[in-house]
């Protein structure tokens, strides 16, 4: 958890462990190891050289509650269950968000800082699988740097093709974006602390559920994994096979 340097240790904030925690998992790691619990001392230079996440008087510092409460969840729940079974595909580090930063990879085409001059809206991004044998990298994880600003971030989505409804959720937050895309392509804002990220999935409403908010048509053979609400004023036109797996309501 610390760094020597001489008789110097440099500790890390919790900001910087869950951000090392999160580039571990953007890069496809499967097991996360923490090293180390105690603080230890060289008894013989009284120099401590390594700084855990209990101190000296066996008291929990802060690091210790930012795996208690924050990244143990998250790995237990949905975030990581998804991860766990995703298999990584690309990572791009280092994007500077202000002005905006093209990624032009898979559904995602930019992300575009917030309207306020900073050197410090930093990115990493991620692109995952859904499992080994899919061929849609229909998961992204966006990380923002821990020295980064507390400032919000669009992000651009492309190849939103076939389908007129699309469901992207926040899976870390749980929070849904029910988009309408316009030639191909849609928007969505974000917040995401310094040394945080969020895990999004991204996937046709008539797929996995969601929201009906203009008329779709299904075509080719399609299933539903996910309840489905078709909105007033829109309509559902089944031309093909649709197995139904979940409720849909009007």
């Amino acid at each position: 958890m610390g760094v020597v340097t001489d008789t110097l240790l440099t500790s890390l904030s919790p900001q910087m462990m869950l951000y090392s925690t999160n580039l571990a998992l953007l890069f496809g790691a499967k097991t996360i190891g923490l090293y180390e619990y105690f603080s230890l001392m060289d008894e013989r230079s009284g120099v401590w050289y390594a700084d855990g996440l209990v101190d000296s008087m066996r008291i929990p510092n802060n690091r210790y509650y930012m795996i208690k409460n924050t990244i143990a969840p998250r790995l237990k729940g949905l975030f990581g269950k998804t991860l766990k079974q995703a298999l990584q595909t690309l990572q791009m580090t280092g994007l500077s968000a202000y002005p905006f930063a093209n990624v032009n990879h898979g559904y995602v085409k930019k992300i575009v800082g917030y309207p306020l001059e900073s050197n410090r809206q930093l990115y990493d991004i991620g692109f995952f699988k859904e499992n080994p044998s899919s061929n849609n990298e229909a998961y992204f994880m966006l990380l923002k740097r821990y020295y980064s600003d507390n400032l919000d971030v669009t992000i651009h989505l492309q190849n939103l093709s076939w389908y007129k409804n699309w469901r992207v959720t926040e899976i870390v937050k749980n929070i849904d974006h029910y988009l309408i895309p316009v030639n191909n392509t849609a928007y969505f804002t974000d917040l995401i602390a310094p040394g945080d990220a969020e895990l999004y999935s991204i996937f046709p409403a008539v797929k996995q559920g969601g929201k009906i908010q203009t008329n779709e048509t299904i075509s080719t053979p399609e299933s539903l994994q996910g309840e489905l609400t078709i909105e007033n004023g829109a309509m559902l036109t089944i031309n093909n096979s649709y197995n139904v797996y979940a409720d849909i309501t009007h």
